[in-house]
């Protein structure tokens, strides 16, 4: 896979969980800039450090790398994109959505102390047709 791996992995990584004092880490979406009808964000509210991305818009949505890249693209008529090495975009999946997970959003450091540690927080970059859109977030160590 290319460069965005490191931020954005398709198949969400199943990670331990279990109570506070084994890891359990949560993402959290805080806010969505600018609101965009039909751009959903889905938190899980157990088991792994990801969330997911909906596009229920009538444009193409695009997802940006660590080096502002797009990377993935969610058709809005359906299907998953990733763009491979050589630029060309392949179809990964017929969904209208995506799991966000991998590091910063997933964490697989050693366990905070304390429960309710913020252990990372980070910005998913994209744009819905030309609207260009972030979506802040924090992962948190919870039981």
């Amino acid at each position: 896979m290319s460069k965005w791996k490191v931020t954005l992995v398709l198949l969400g990584l199943p990670l331990l969980l279990t109570t506070c004092g084994k890891p359990v880490y949560l993402a959290h979406v805080d806010k969505v800039e600018p609101k965009i009808p039909g751009l959903g964000v889905k938190e899980y509210d157990a088991v792994i450090g990801a969330f997911e991305i909906i596009n229920n818009t009538s444009q193409d949505l695009y997802l940006y790398n660590q080096q502002g890249q797009e990377s993935i693209k969610i058709a809005n008529t359906g299907g998953v994109f990733v763009r491979d090495d050589r630029g060309q975009w392949k179809k990964s999946d017929n969904s209208n959505w995506i799991n966000v997970s991998g590091p910063p959003i997933s964490y697989e450091g050693p366990p905070p102390k304390k429960c309710g540690t913020v252990v990372s927080e980070w910005v998913v970059r994209g744009r819905v047709g030309e609207t260009p859109f972030e979506i802040h977030g924090r992962t948190v160590y919870e039981p």
